[in-house]
C-alpha cells in the first residue's frame, strides 16, 4: 500500500501496489480464518453477536452444502427474503456479493467517513489460506490470535528492513 509518485513528461503519476497476500482470503476461509475474519469485525466497530453472524453466514455461503453453522444461515433465511434467493454454496466471485450476506451491510463493507470497511483487509484473489505478515495491514495483523498492539507496531517496523520468512523470525 506504499504510495508512489512521479513524473512523466509534463504529467505527474500516484500509484499503490497492495499485496492481496497480506488480507484475510474468504474463499479459503476455514473456522481457524473465521476467527480472524471475527476479530477484524469487531476490531472495525461490528458487535460481536453481529460478527458471529457474519462469519458464520459467509462460511455457509461459501460451503457447498445446506447445514446451517450455529450462527449462520443457509437459503432457507434467504427464500424468505421480500426478493428471495438462494445462498451461492460456493466461492465468492466478488467482494460486493458479501452484501447478499445476512447481517453485512454497506458501512460495514464499505466503510464510513469514521471507520474503513472490510473490503480494505479482505480477498478473493489470494491462492493461500495464511496471511502474510509482511504485506498485511496492521487491522490484519491486530486480528491474528495473540497479536498485541506493540507486538503489531514492531512487526511493521521490522519488516521495512526485513522479511519475516518463518514463524521464529
Amino acid at each position: 500500500g506504499r504510495g508512489y509518485d512521479g513524473t512523466m513528461g509534463t504529467g505527474r503519476y500516484s500509484f499503490r501496489l497492495f499485496n492481496e497476500s497480506g488480507k484475510i482470503n474468504l474463499n479459503r476461509m476455514g473456522t481457524r480464518s473465521g476467527a480472524i475474519l471475527n476479530n477484524l469485525l469487531v476490531n472495525l466497530g461490528v458487535a460481536k453477536e453481529k460478527a458471529d453472524v457474519i462469519v458464520d453466514s459467509i462460511l455457509d455461503w461459501i460451503d457447498t452444502d445446506d447445514l446451517k453453522r450455529l450462527n449462520g444461515t443457509e437459503s432457507e433465511y434467504y427464500q424468505s427474503l421480500p426478493n428471495p434467493y438462494k445462498a451461492k454454496n460456493g466461492r465468492l466471485d466478488t467482494l460486493e456479493e458479501l452484501l447478499l450476506i445476512k447481517e453485512m451491510s454497506p458501512d460495514i463493507l464499505f466503510g464510513t467517513k469514521e471507520q474503513k470497511g472490510l473490503i480494505h483487509f479482505v480477498t478473493i484473489y489470494s491462492t493461500t489460506v495464511r496471511v502474510n505478515v509482511n504485506a498485511a495491514p496492521k487491522e490484519v495483523l491486530m486480528a491474528l490470535p495473540g497479536m498485541a498492539e506493540d507486538i503489531v507496531n514492531r512487526i511493521i517496523e521490522l519488516r521495512e528492513s526485513m522479511e519475516f520468512r518463518t514463524i521464529q523470525d
